[in-house]
Parts: C-alpha cells; structure tokens; sequence
C-alpha cells in the first residue's frame, strides 16, 4: 500500500508567521549623563562565568529530557513488536509437532509395558494365589511397574528439557532484535537531536577582564529602524519545518505499517491507505 504524504501535510494544522509592516520608526533620545561606577570582580567564582556554566547545565539537562522524551514514544510500539517477535519464533520450532513427536514416542513405550504385563497377568490367572509360580509373577510385575514409572518420569523430563532449550534460543533470539530495535531507535533519535541548534553557541563568551569606572554623555540622537523584509526568512522556515514534518511522518508511517503487517510502497498502483493513516494519527493526539 502507499500513502500519499503531501495530501497527509496539506490535512495537518498549519502556523502561519506574519510579516511585520513595511515601515520605518525614529526614536529621539535627549542627552544624558551617567556615571558608573566601579564594578568588582567577585573572587571566586566570577559571577558571569557562573551563570555562564549554569545555563550550560540547564541546556545539557533540558537536552537530555528530550532525548529521554523521544526515546519514550519511539518505545512505545516495543510490546506490540515483541508479541509479533516471539509468536514468529514460535511458529519456527513448531512447538506442536516437538510435542506430538513425543506423545508418539510415549504412547509407544506405554504400549510395549501393557503387553509385557498382560502377558504376566494372563499366566498369573492361571495359577492359585498361594503358589510359588504365583507369587514370583508377582514379583515380576512389581518390577516391570516400577521400571515403567521410572521410564515414564523420564520421557516427561525430557520433553521438559527440549521445550525447554526451544524456549532459552527463543528468549535469546527475542532479546538479540530488542537490542537491535533500541539500537536503531537510539540512533535516529540522536540524529534528530544533531539537527537541532545548539545553544550554548549563544551564550556569551568568559569574562575576565574587570569593569573600570566610567563617566560618558550620551549626546542626542536619531534612532532610524528600518523595515525589514521577513518574508524570505519566514519561507525558509516553512520549507525546513515542512520537510521536518514529513521526514518524521515517514517514520511514524514506517512504524504503523509494521503493526498494521502493511508493506509501503510509492508504486502509483498500491492502495491508496492515505485516510487510514490520517485516521491513526487524529487518534494519536
């Protein structure tokens, strides 16, 4: 099936950024006399320099909860993988036949201990119970049944051991794909975080120097803001969060069509489940 991706972006909310008006502004400020006065420098730790290292904490704490965030929902759709996971293991042992091979085997061994202590009943009706003959059959057939009951408790503990070890290579064959599963989510969603800005570039630089004492006038002056054409910038934006948007919505697709057992497709000819995808996503929200 495929999904047509530009109809899913034209469906979804859109914000839209107004240009501000094409005008200038002057502002005339009067003279002005300030004096300022010496600025000491902390001892330890500068003072600039702490908030400096602050705010870099604060953006490497905020950083680590969104990577934690995304990690979350991408794991979201782990259970539902692993159920499909190990029913597929499953089907590959054929649990089934390992047990109807030695349900054979089983009734096979009984059958073989029924016909050696029929034979021994049968030759014991003949005889009175108090002779000799009587009482060694007995005997027999107290051992035959012992020897089967041994046999018996181990068919079943093999079998249990052979369920057993298909269980185990199941087990680490599940947990070989979880891995796999958490290494790729990991690794798309640092991808995504390497595509964000970074902001401790736009912290200022360290502060080393000390702030003498200073006495200026600020003569008048003619403030002239001119207008500012935000439209190209605004359009670059709108391109990158819209190339953003699908990016992420191929892999939400991606992820959908593997619990859905669905296989995308950009054949023209493939079913078109482009209403059904937008229909999972109103119900995401």
């Amino acid at each position: 099936m495929r999904i047509d991706f530009e109809q899913v972006l034209a469906r979804l909310p859109t914000i839209s950024v107004t240009p501000p008006a094409s005008a200038s502004t002057t502002l005339h400020t009067p003279p002005v006399r300030a004096h300022l006065a010496p600025i000491e420098t902390p001892s330890t730790p500068d003072t600039l320099n702490r908030r400096r290292e602050q705010a870099q904490t604060a953006i490497r704490e905020q950083r680590e909860a969104v990577r934690e965030r995304l990690l979350q929902i991408r794991m979201e759709t782990l259970p539902a993988l692993e159920q499909r996971w190990c029913a597929e293991l499953q089907a590959e042992y054929d649990l089934d036949a390992i047990r109807a091979e030695w349900q054979a085997e089983w009734r096979d061994a009984f059958e073989k201990h029924g016909r050696q202590r029929f034979t021994l009943l049968a030759e014991q009706a003949q005889l009175p119970p108090n002779s000799e003959r009587f009482k060694a059959l007995q005997q027999q057939l107290n051992e035959l049944d012992a020897r089967w009951q041994q046999q018996d408790r181990e068919l079943h503990a093999q079998l249990q051991a052979r369920l057993q070890r298909v269980e185990q290579e199941i087990e680490v064959r599940l947990q070989s794909r979880r891995r796999e599963f958490i290494h790729q989510v990991e690794q798309e969603v640092d991808q995504l975080m390497r595509q964000q800005p970074d902001l401790k570039l736009y912290l200022p630089p360290h502060e080393t120097h000390q702030a003498p004492a200073h006495q200026r006038t600020l003569p008048a002056m003619n403030v002239s803001i001119q207008s500012i054409d935000l439209r190209p910038n605004i359009q670059q934006h709108e391109h990158y969060m819209r190339e953003q948007t699908k990016h992420i919505l191929r892999q939400v697709a991606r992820e959908w069509a593997a619990l859905k057992h669905y296989r995308l497709s950009d054949s023209p000819r493939a079913r078109d489940a482009t209403d059904e995808f937008l229909r999972y996503l109103e119900g995401r929200r």
